[in-house]
């Protein structure tokens, strides 16, 4: 470790106060499906089943998970056993998942998942809002008449499946 590194960690220290720890590490494992990480200090130490957030309350609040090699800043937790680490910081994030209450969202590589078991979702900006939109864009749709050789065509057939969709709407938007 060179004297930067060292600067750095003793400032980290001082940081934190008396009895506190923080160093820098790397993570060797991140277990995109579990609360915990494998890491290793820049000395080459393993530190097995970093926690990614403080709390141990069956997976509620915030968790973060870093990527597979990103740098990170460890903290050893004061006041429970002295093997326990939290991550205090991250470089690279592979995904961020949010619990409250029933609800999740999970935001990753491959985008945005969110699940309301129970409530309602609001999509809109300062202009437009998404269950506007799709309500308008359906009853737009069971008006449509087409132009024939025998004058205008009548109402669309599938008049009934259009007013069902159009009902559930409401169930999944505010």
């Amino acid at each position: 470790m060179d004297r930067k590194d060292q600067q750095i960690l003793q400032a980290l220290r001082e940081l934190h106060g008396p009895g506190t720890i923080s160093f820098p590490a790397t993570v060797t494992e991140n277990y995109p499906g579990e609360d915990y990480v494998d890491v290793q200090d820049m000395l080459g130490t393993p530190f097995p089943e970093v926690r990614k957030r403080a709390a141990v309350d069956g997976g509620k609040g915030i968790v973060i998970t870093p990527v597979k090699g990103s740098s990170i800043i460890v903290s050893k937790l004061s006041g429970i056993d002295s093997n326990s680490y939290v991550i205090s910081m991250f470089s690279t994030v592979e995904s961020i998942k949010i619990t409250l209450e029933n609800h999740v969202l999970l935001l990753d590589k491959d985008g945005l998942s969110v699940d309301l078991s129970s409530g309602k979702l609001v999509i809109k900006n300062n202009q437009e809002n998404l269950k506007t939109l799709i309500t308008d864009l359906v009853s737009e749709i069971m008006k449509i008449t087409v132009t024939t050789g025998t004058g205008p065509s009548g109402t669309p057939i599938n008049i009934p499946q259009l007013q069902q969709i159009s009902q559930r709407i409401p169930k999944l938007f505010k």
